[in-house]
């Protein structure tokens, strides 16, 4: 879960709720962040509570699992509408699954998952709902998703031999990209491989990730090429002592569907200049707060950059100081 879902962290997992009033007698408020997604082999689903307590402060009550996390006999499962075969998802400690919760105001040992494992292939263009049962009586919380399919590059080409980018050019470079069944927004996000090496030592990769262009609804994006080289240059250290070469590029297009759209654009609303800088409230479950959506990511491998590109990469102003080689 990255690029696209990096905005979504910041602003979706938040248990403690400022908005809940301390006179009002306890209440169980499910919070849920989950996206599914073809393109992974497992998905994970955070499902957490809200919480109030009038005698205990919220920060220390953060800091308590019991407080933060449904027990161990609350189910998540996800249905495949289409089938209408439903899958149980395991409860899970995210750290054990290379996810360390970020030191904070929330307990980050355990960090309480729900993972669909690699038997359950999520299938494109189907609709999926979330199924969570809290027992004690409470009512099912449930959402629904389609599931994104998937996008194809058509710019850069990648059925041509050695495709290539030109960032040298006075003309805006051109990415463009086939719309996706249920895509309605997307990430563009560009990797730059490189090697480096002193004399002393062997080549040691090293990459840069840059983010082309964020929650764009339409399938295509201009690039100005100058912006490459002061990227490399924002990023690279100068050192005489180390010698680096371009290896090849990497493009990710991130799609997300309606439910993620409507998400982003009520949080872009609500944190401009002239906003009220409330947290806004999003939610598509029929009971809590959070998100159930759709995400799919592409792979564009390989790519190498026009000998112009080379060219100012080695000796243009912006980067000769950077010791890139042929």
């Amino acid at each position: 879960m990255k690029y696209l879902l990096l905005l979504l962290a910041l602003t979706l997992v938040v248990s403690c709720d400022n908005t809940l009033n301390v006179i009002e007698d306890a209440r169980d408020i499910p919070i849920v962040y989950g996206f599914l997604s073809s393109t992974d082999s497992t998905q994970y689903i955070r499902v957490e509570r809200a919480f109030v307590d009038m005698e205990i402060s919220a920060l220390e009550l953060a800091k308590n699992p019991d407080s933060l996390y449904y027990p161990a006999s609350v189910t998540v499962s996800i249905k495949d509408l289409n089938t209408q075969i439903s899958y149980q998802a395991e409860r899970v400690n995210g750290n054990d699954e290379g996810f360390q919760r970020e030191d904070g105001v929330f307990v980050t040992e355990p960090n309480i998952l729900y993972k669909i494992g690699k038997d359950v292939s999520i299938e494109e263009d189907r609709d999926y709902e979330l199924i969570l049962n809290r027992g004690d009586e409470l009512n099912l919380v449930t959402a629904t998703t389609n599931i994104v399919g998937t996008t194809s590059m058509i710019r850069p080409n990648p059925v041509v031999n050695d495709p290539k980018v030109d960032f040298a050019s006075a003309n805006p470079t051109q990415f463009k990209w086939r719309s996706a069944n249920n895509a309605v927004i997307y990430d563009l996000i560009m990797t730059i491989n490189y090697r480096e090496r002193t004399e002393d030592t062997q080549y040691q990769p090293k990459s840069i990730v840059w983010e082309l262009a964020k929650g764009l609804t339409i399938e295509e994006h201009a690039q100005r090429g100058n912006e490459f080289f002061s990227v490399l240059a924002a990023n690279v250290e100068k050192d005489p002592e180390i010698i680096r070469r371009f290896e090849d590029i990497t493009i990710d297009v991130v799609s997300g569907n309606q439910q993620l759209l409507e998400y982003i654009r009520i949080i872009e609303a609500n944190l401009g200049i002239t906003s009220t800088q409330d947290i806004p409230t999003y939610t598509n479950l029929s009971e809590g707060r959070g998100i159930f959506a759709s995400r799919n990511t592409y792979t564009f491998p390989g790519i190498g950059l026009s000998n112009g590109t080379i060219d100012s990469l080695i000796n243009g102003s912006v980067t000769k100081d950077l010791n890139f080689i042929r």
